[in-house]
């Protein structure tokens, strides 16, 4: 979202966009993935009324997975104007 140029009325644009991710784990010297796995959880310490995942509970952790990845975001793709 990106706000009027006054700050007043609708947004200037509102878009839902998706893309693709593809992550490439680190390996290390020893020729493992640097990537584990454990017990976790989950919280949202920053509220945002533009963004509000905050407000989704947590019903069910699947798995906890951590580790160290170079990130390639994909090209965009407009689902939907808002």
């Amino acid at each position: 979202m990106i706000p009027s140029a006054t700050g007043e009325g609708k947004p200037a644009l509102a878009e839902l966009i998706g893309s693709s991710l593809a992550l490439k784990p680190h390996i290390g010297a020893n020729g493992i993935p640097h990537i584990w796995t454990g017990p976790g959880s989950m919280h949202y310490n920053t509220p945002s009324e533009i963004d509000p995942w905050y407000k989704m509970p947590v019903i069910e952790t699947v798995g906890c997975y951590s580790g160290m990845f170079d990130a390639e975001l994909g090209p965009g793709k407009v689902l939907k104007t808002l």
